[in-house]
């Protein structure tokens, strides 16, 4: 889709070198989610054996019984296209660790499981009860909740692009916070591993180092002895979901300044030269600035929106130019799959 040479884009912009390309804002954090949970061997073994617990449960009637009758809930499968059984998948286990480890020990005390399904039980017994699973359980909930919010809300049909930036960003801001709290996180999952009786310390692990032969360029990558700090290093990472929204950003910051109260004039005038640049074929730069000079005064007022749609039914003729700009941007659909947690 977005190759340079060979993507859709670029077949696109070859015909019309104006062409605005505004990707799915649900769709988009759906795949930030799913390149977030594949950033590190830590995060794919956690994501891993959740799923392994929900195929260990689910492909036995009497399994997923003990499970009933121990928790009262249920185990929920990964969705590449319905991201939000993410948050699905992890809340029993937030909710309930030590009454999922006990439906565990029930299968391997009262039925009698082949060799696999036994090794796979002690397996993924030994694994929940380790700290760095607390710790993932307890990171993951709280951003898959944040984002779980945020995806719901770009899923709604009346939102627009403003709101979708408005939106990421208090994301981006409340991951940050996440990152950024690492030892309250890391005093929380000891207070939670203490009271349930599981491992409250990292395992120590022997650090890889791959060997470095003669005149081959130093490794620039970072080690660290201490295992706390090598496994905060590895598992926060948001600067993929940066990234993915920057077209939105930047379509957005071309239009905000018709709406958004400015006290420069002059910065004003010149996004509106900047605009009328691109959108040359369609717009002039002097009318264009006068136009939207007439509707600064309107932007204070609660009348505001029914102007401009008073504008693009009633006077599109009077008022070409602003007309024309309120109608490319208004044509930019935020959410091309709608109720996209539900797929």
């Amino acid at each position: 889709m977005a190759g340079i040479y060979n993507g859709a884009q670029a077949h696109i912009l070859e015909k019309n070198p104006f062409a605005l390309y505004i990707p799915c804002g649900a769709h988009s954090l759906n795949l930030a989610v799913i390149h977030a949970a594949e950033s590190c061997a830590e995060i794919k073994t956690f994501f891993g054996n959740i799923q392994a617990l929900y195929v260990f449960f689910s492909c036995s009637p009497a399994r997923w019984k003990i499970l009933h009758e121990e928790t009262g809930l249920s185990l929920y499968n990964f969705s590449d296209t319905r991201w939000s059984a993410h948050i699905a998948a992890v809340k029993p286990l937030v909710k309930k660790p030590r009454e999922i480890i006990a439906a565990l020990d029930r299968t391997v005390n009262q039925l009698d499981l082949t060799a696999d399904n036994l090794n796979q039980t002690k397996s993924l017994g030994k694994y929940f009860k380790s700290f760095e699973s607390v710790v993932l359980l307890t990171i993951w909930y709280k951003t898959l909740q944040n984002i779980d919010n945020v995806s719901r809300c770009l899923q709604s049909e009346s939102i627009t692009i403003e709101e979708e930036v408005i939106f990421i960003q208090l994301l981006l801001d409340d991951l940050g916070c996440i990152r950024s709290s690492w030892n309250c996180i890391l005093t929380e999952a000891k207070l939670v591993a203490g009271n349930l009786g599981f491992e409250t310390e990292f395992k120590v692990k022997r650090t890889r180092r791959v060997k470095k032969f003669h005149e081959e360029p130093s490794n620039t990558a970072h080690y660290h002895d201490d295992t706390e700090k090598n496994f905060e290093v590895n598992i926060f990472n948001v600067a993929y979901f940066q990234s993915r929204f920057n077209v939105v950003k930047k379509v957005s910051s071309q239009f905000s300044f018709i709406w958004l109260q400015s006290e420069d004039p002059s910065s004003q005038d010149d996004k509106a030269r900047q605009l009328a640049k691109f959108n040359s074929n369609d717009v002039k730069e002097d009318n264009l600035i006068e136009e939207i000079c007439h509707f600064d005064r309107l932007k204070a007022s609660s009348l505001f929106r029914k102007a401009l749609l008073y504008c693009l039914v009633y006077t599109d003729k009077k008022i070409i130019c602003f007309t024309c700009i309120i109608t490319i941007f208004q044509q930019f659909p935020i959410d091309f799959l709608q109720k996209f947690s539900k797929m």
